[in-house]
């Protein structure tokens, strides 16, 4: 056995199969990837933690469940197995990035895992890590000849299928608990398991319903859920992270459409996708767009000094975000101007950024020259109005709005990110 110190678990115990597996390129690049997307500013706990540490956690929490349900060797090593290996598809800078990688490539990192899981990706002469080929298939080959496990039964945990599936990738997984705890350990210094016993947390796994709402009555359930929502609010709601996020993605999406980067952009760590983005030379090579380069690097300035986007007001949108999800880099620069001459009716000159968020709803960005970038919070837009200029009313803009998006709603920023008043004006605050 090999021992593991974990900062929210303490020792994990793995074999040395399941340690072979851990001196891989594949989760030896997790060390560089980290869990919440960008550099944190709000909650600056949560810039410090690795996809590596969280992997080692959810293999923790396999090994409970289990002996919790008591589980045979195969199904056992399946389920750790799967949850070892469930990320290492996953690009630098996490769901900022696969969100902008899936708008031009179709890109999902489960998919991508299951492409490195069968040997087809990262093998021969291409490059996964530090010059290192894939070994993932190597290792799994050996551990099915010795009727350890089955690499097939891994990749269908790891898609959710089946009741092993269920228990890695689903509405209430391992995977989840362990993200929400070891986030609220980072960010906050305490556990969520203070008053939420991990052991009682586990026990629920040996529900036999496959409806995940058919439980939501169950209090400890509820408390859960509770926490889990309170965390995302403190992520998502914040001005901060949420322009650091949004500015990242733009940056990432216009070297893209420069031909800089292509799909293969998921191979490279966090810190190696910054220096390619300011690396303004070699961009030049492939971004022809002189304005493209600047922005770009602009951004990613901004980014590394703390310049960040800062909101006005936002705007909610209902009918157009399925639009945005599914449209291409073109569809959507033509959208952003839209937006932009939409804008400049009402007086306001901006540089308009629409992206996809990290989690449920639609974003806008606008950049104005005298005073900076702007963002928006989760579920909201943001628009930057210049000193002393305000829309005198909510529907002048709505109406401009509609005609591009849909049906929208709006609401004034307030010092509580989620307290809004709808019949306010639209100021500078």
């Amino acid at each position: 056995m090999v021992s593991i110190i974990d900062p929210l678990y303490g020792k994990i115990e793995l074999s040395h199969g399941e340690y072979r597996l851990v001196e891989t390129p594949e989760l030896q690049r997790l060390r560089e990837i980290r869990v919440c997307n960008v550099s944190f500013f709000y909650m600056s706990g949560c810039s410090g933690f690795s996809r590596f540490e969280h992997s080692l956690g959810v293999t923790y929490l396999a090994k409970r469940v289990s002996k919790i349900l008591e589980l045979d060797k195969m199904q056992t090593a399946t389920l750790v197995v799967a949850s070892l290996l469930h990320d290492i598809g996953t690009p630098p800078f996490s769901h900022t990035t696969e969100n902008v990688l899936k708008s031009f490539f179709e890109f999902n990192h489960e998919d991508n895992a299951v492409k490195i899981i069968k040997g087809d990706i990262g093998r021969d002469d291409q490059s996964l890590f530090c010059g290192m080929p894939s070994e993932v298939p190597t290792v799994l080959r050996r551990l099915k000849e010795k009727g350890i496990c089955d690499p097939e039964q891994v990749i269908s945990t790891i898609l959710g299928r089946g009741s092993l599936g269920k228990i890695l990738n689903s509405a209430f997984d391992i995977d989840n608990i362990d993200g929400i705890a070891r986030t609220y350990l980072h960010s906050q210094g305490h556990l969520a398991f203070d008053d939420l016993p991990l052991s009682d947390l586990l026990e629920l796994f040996k529900s036999d319903s496959e409806d995940y709402t058919s439980f939501r009555t169950n209090p400890l359930l509820k408390k859960w859920e509770y926490k889990r929502s309170k965390l995302y609010r403190q992520l998502l709601d914040n001005p901060l992270d949420c322009a650091a996020d949004a500015m990242l993605g733009h940056a990432i999406g216009k070297a893209i459409t420069g031909n800089y980067f292509d799909e293969n952009l998921w191979k490279k760590t966090d810190i190696e996708l910054m220096s390619d983005l300011s690396n303004e030379e070699k961009m030049r090579k492939y971004v022809k767009s002189k304005k493209d380069v600047q922005e770009i690097k602009s951004l990613v300035s901004r980014l590394r000094t703390g310049k960040l986007y800062s909101p006005i007001f936002q705007l909610q949108v209902s009918e157009g975000i399925a639009k945005v999800r599914q449209m291409d880099a073109k569809t959507k620069s033509e959208l952003e101007y839209t937006l932009q001459t939409t804008l400049e009716k009402l007086r306001l000159k901006c540089d308009v950024i629409l992206s996809v968020p990290t989690f449920w709803e639609t974003k806008i960005v606008s950049s104005n020259e005298e005073t900076g970038p702007q963002t928006r919070l989760d579920a909201y837009s943001s628009v930057q109005l210049k000193p002393k200029q305000r829309i005198q009313t909510r529907q002048e803009f709505e109406v401009l709005a509609k005609d591009v998006l849909g049906e929208v709603s709006f609401f004034p920023i307030t010092e509580e990110y989620t307290q809004y008043k709808p019949d306010s004006l639209f100021m500078k605050s």
